[in-house]
């Protein structure tokens, strides 16, 4: 139990979920980035971050097969 909540607290983890929580709320408010670099910036990482977990998660299934 002690192993889940440290894996919750983790730094990773405290930044992916406040990136997911801030995109949902961009496209729940409908909000327009003006600066194009932001966008990008901001694209580029919330990209990386979804990439890196789905394709940590099917690493992880490889291995044990």
């Amino acid at each position: 139990m002690k192993n889940k909540i440290k894996k919750l607290i983790d730094l990773k983890s405290i930044i992916t979920l406040l990136l997911v929580i801030t995109l949902i709320t961009i496209v729940l408010l409908n909000t327009a980035i003006k600066d194009d670099a932001i966008r990008t910036l901001f694209v580029s990482t919330i990209s990386s971050v979804f990439t890196y977990y789905f394709t940590k998660n099917n690493k992880r299934n490889e291995e044990e097969l």
